[in-house]
């Protein structure tokens, strides 16, 4: 009788699905900030980035998921609508923050999932332009000039909504966008302005759970 109680018993941890508290996440895609006219060079009203965001989290419940991420965005723009001059921003965009996430059907293939959090936003970027107007006989070409673009602040709140398709056990991977909130109290080459600046992204994400 023992033997067969301990049998059930051992039966029902096997079907029993592994529980895995922690989740390692990688995304990607694209992201854009918009800035009106508050940009020195004059020629940008926005920027864009190819960020690479990873963000570990821990699941308190089957449904929530605390923890902390980090990204580094890629920028590198120039604009196609200026004649006779080269102009170009590049350098890169940080965040780093934390973040609460739930998820509202973890059992099935398909999960659907939001998160909200808020952290610390920074920009380190350079504007550089160039003339490309062909010069005179006795003249050289533009060596051209730059000047840095900074800014760092609060970032007072961030929303993402996005789709997991669970693979396989320990592995869900898809679709997402997002958009953040911040206020870049420090500037340079930025106007300055009393309002808030928007990022807005969209990609896709990995989630590895542990």
């Amino acid at each position: 009788m023992l033997g067969l109680v301990w049998a059930g018993r051992a039966s029902a941890e096997e079907a029993a699905p592994r529980r895995r508290p922690f989740e390692i996440g990688l995304s990607s895609g694209y992201s854009v900030v918009g800035f009106g006219h508050r940009l020195q060079a004059a020629d940008f009203e926005s920027l864009w980035a190819i960020p690479l965001l990873v963000d570990v989290g821990y699941r308190i419940s089957k449904n929530w998921s605390i923890g902390a991420y980090g990204e580094v965005g890629f920028i590198d723009n120039s604009p196609s609508d200026v004649e006779d001059v080269d102009e170009s921003i590049k350098g890169h965009h940080y965040r780093l923050g934390a973040q609460a996430l739930y998820h509202s059907s973890p059992e099935r293939r398909v999960q659907p999932w939001f998160g909200v959090g808020l952290g610390y936003d920074a920009l380190r970027t350079t504007y550089r332009v160039r003339s490309t107007f062909p010069p005179v006989a006795s003249a050289r070409p533009d060596p051209g000039s730059s000047s840095p673009i900074r800014a760092n602040g609060l970032e007072i709140g961030h929303a993402q909504l996005g789709i997991d398709f669970a693979l396989v056990p320990g592995f869900a991977f898809g679709p997402f966008l997002g958009g953040s909130v911040v206020s870049y109290g420090n500037r340079r080459g930025i106007q300055s302005s009393d309002g808030f600046n928007v990022w807005s992204n969209i990609g896709l994400k990995a989630t590895l759970r542990l």
